[in-house]
């Protein structure tokens, strides 16, 4: 619809401060040609109920003889490393079929696009922008395989992980103890609110203890805010979206996320701390929410699949991409 000019760029309309806390800094960093068609931020929900988080059983981790990781967290020190060694060994035959299977015990569940958010947790992502603002195919190959190389020893090895093909398969096993930490969504908050046992949140964990910040992948199914070419009166209606993401930053954030999840779900006053980190730094990459030349899935695939070949399959899907990539730059251009 943006590509084909038929909506508004943001940047042209007036009363709105797009700068502001209550829109979200990630979707105005998707600028391209010095247009912003989509916007996010406290007018949508649905953003904060995409976003992905890890919870963790609090039972679990101590019959394991582990720490609560928040500590961790606010160190600075929780990062895919540590994940890792918190996840070994958890893994559990309980029916005792001599198998692994979503009957027994894991130290990491998760669902198809798990093996992304550690990409984006790593402060990587695979469209980023030169010195004149264009968008560009230019990924880390160096830090993207090193990260890989830490997911799929996550992912692939060591019965460390179960990904089931039936994701409500996933929230049965954490609310029935069989899981130390569960990847999913924020609004997986809200589905797990009968388990019994107490559980905790938890952010992305960071690369290394060297990254400055945490950061979280905003699933690319969020729906934004965005202006049809053919509204008429831009004033009033820009003026009722500013002041409606405003009384949402004011009233609707903090009746779901503040009441609703980190008080009457999530059962301690950490996890709101811990949210606060997750929602603070979110990442909407270009290269995924356009699907750029199908580049989008590789590290989820890869890391499934076991393999740490990106550069190949980088290598085999980059001409269909920057392709991609240069009609998408080159039609947002000629748009007025």
């Amino acid at each position: 619809m943006a590509q084909v000019g038929l909506l508004m760029d943001y940047n042209k309309l007036e009363n709105l401060n797009l700068t502001e806390a209550w829109w979200d800094q990630g979707t105005l960093a998707m600028e391209i040609a010095d247009k912003v068609f989509f916007m996010n931020g406290d007018i949508n929900y649905l953003d904060n109920d995409v976003t992905y988080i890890q919870l963790f059983n609090k039972q679990l981790i101590t019959d394991v003889g582990l720490e609560v990781p928040y500590e961790l967290v606010r160190e600075g020190k929780w990062t895919i490393d540590q994940f890792r060694e918190m996840c070994m060994n958890v893994t559990t035959d309980l029916d005792g079929d001599g198998s692994y299977t979503d009957s027994d015990r894991y130290g990491y569940v998760t669902t198809g696009e798990g093996p992304c958010t550690f990409f984006y947790g790593s402060d990587l992502t695979l469209i980023s922008y030169d010195e004149t603002g264009v968008p560009v195919l230019n990924v880390d190959m160096e830090k993207t395989v090193s990260a890989l190389e830490k997911v799929v020893k996550i992912i692939s090895e060591d019965n460390i992980t179960r990904i089931p093909s039936d994701v409500a398969v996933g929230k049965t096993m954490f609310m029935e103890d069989r899981v130390l930490f569960y990847g999913e969504v924020l609004s997986y908050i809200v589905n797990v609110r009968d388990m019994e046992t107490a559980f905790g949140v938890l952010p992305i964990p960071k690369y290394d203890e060297m990254q400055e910040q945490y950061y979280t992948y905003c699933n690319a199914i969020s729906s934004t805010a965005t202006v049809p070419k053919t509204s008429e009166d831009l004033g009033m209606i820009t003026s009722v979206l500013e002041g409606m993401a405003i009384q949402s930053y004011i009233q609707v954030t903090p009746a779901y996320y503040d009441i609703a999840l980190s008080r009457k779900y999530a059962r301690d006053d950490e996890s709101a701390e811990m949210l606060d980190i997750a929602l603070a730094n979110r990442v909407y990459d270009i290269g995924r929410i356009y699907s750029v030349g199908g580049i989008g899935s590789i590290f989820q695939t890869l890391a499934a699949s076991g393999s740490t070949d990106f550069a190949s399959a980088m290598a085999k899907q980059e001409k269909a991409a920057k392709k991609t990539l240069e009609r998408i730059v080159k039609d947002f251009t000629e748009l007025e």
